[in-house]
This record gives structure tokens, sequence and C-alpha cells, in this order.
């Protein structure tokens, strides 16, 4: 019989921290605190270290990077990043409190949104909290890698508020994003609990 906290570590479909071999550099527009939430999507910044050790793998790269705030005291609203519930993976950091976590959940009860920003037209899928459960959380200021296919949020209780840059993985043509368990076997020598 598996220990409980065996378990939980491979029914964990959502989050992996990796063990990568450079630091993943903080865009400038991550050195201004707001007081609202704010995200950006397509953001200019790029990080040289990750492009290369990316390089390592066969197709795959970055598709486009994000970077999002969470005010103190906030949590953002339960979602997907697409329009469907799948499997599909970023490298996220963040930098802020230790409080700060991303938490995934399961719901029965979710709804389809459109919404246009930023010259894009953004699809998701977003569930109330009363009506989902939470299946996970972590804290990502270590290089992490995340499901956001699945419904997650952003939850920050602490007094300051919380930066994330998200790189978004696709395959080399950005015709489609990479999975969990790809991005699982393709990264086991760097994922650590």
């Amino acid at each position: 019989m598996l220990s409980k906290s065996l378990e939980n570590i491979l029914m964990n479909r959502y989050h992996r921290y990796l063990k990568l071999p450079f630091d993943l550099h903080k865009p400038k527009i991550c050195e201004q605190t707001i007081n609202h939430p704010v995200y950006h999507e397509d953001i200019a910044h790029r990080d040289p270290n990750l492009e290369t050790w990316l390089s390592q793998f066969e197709d795959i790269c970055i598709g486009h990077t994000e970077v999002f705030w969470t005010n103190s005291g906030k949590e953002l609203p339960i979602h997907t990043d697409e329009g469907i519930i799948d499997d599909h993976v970023k490298i996220n950091v963040s930098w802020g409190s230790e409080k700060g976590l991303t938490r995934w959940w399961k719901s029965d009860i979710v709804e389809y949104m459109e919404e246009e920003g930023g010259g894009h037209l953004h699809r998701n899928l977003i569930a109330e909290k009363e009506n989902s459960t939470l299946v996970h959380e972590a804290c990502t200021n270590t290089p992490s890698l995340v499901n956001v296919g699945q419904l997650h949020s952003s939850y920050n209780p602490s007094d300051s508020g919380r930066w994330t840059l998200c790189f978004v993985l696709a395959n080399e043509n950005k015709t489609d994003f990479i999975y969990w368990e790809d991005a699982i076997k393709m990264f086991e020598d760097y994922i650590y609990e």
C-alpha cells in the first residue's frame, strides 16, 4: 500500500518544481507595485537561458510569454487558460510572499467565457469557488511546471503583491501546446517534488 504522501505525488497532475541550471530573469514590468489585478499577454520579455535550455529537447519552444499581478489579500478567479479542460503546461515563476499559491480545483459547474483584451480573444472556462473543490496547491516562487489546462487560481493572502511570469510551451511550429505527460517525460531529469 502506498503512503499518503507518495500517493499525492503520483496523483499530482498539476505542479512540479523544476531545478533549472540558471535563474529566470525578472522582467522590468515586474518591478512595479500596482493596486489592481493586471494580466499582460505576449510581453516582449525573452530569457535566452531558458530558450537555450529548451533547445536540447525535441519539438518545443516558448509560444509566448505572459505576466500577471495578484494583489495582496486577493485571489484571482478559478479558470482554465483556454476554453476547454485539458493538460497543457507552462513554466511559471512568481515573486512575492511564500504564502502566495497557485491552487488547482475540480468543479462540475463551469462557464465558458470569451473576452477581448490586448488585441486577443481570450477563451476560458471559469468556476465559482462555492461550486469547486480544492485538489492541489503550491508556491511557485521556485520555477515550476504548471498544468494550466485544469481549473486553477492565484491566491495571495500576504500583505504584499505577487508577480508571476509565465512561459507558454508550444511545439516548434507554435501550432499546439505541450501537454503534461510529454512535459513530465521531457523534463524528468530536472523535476523534483
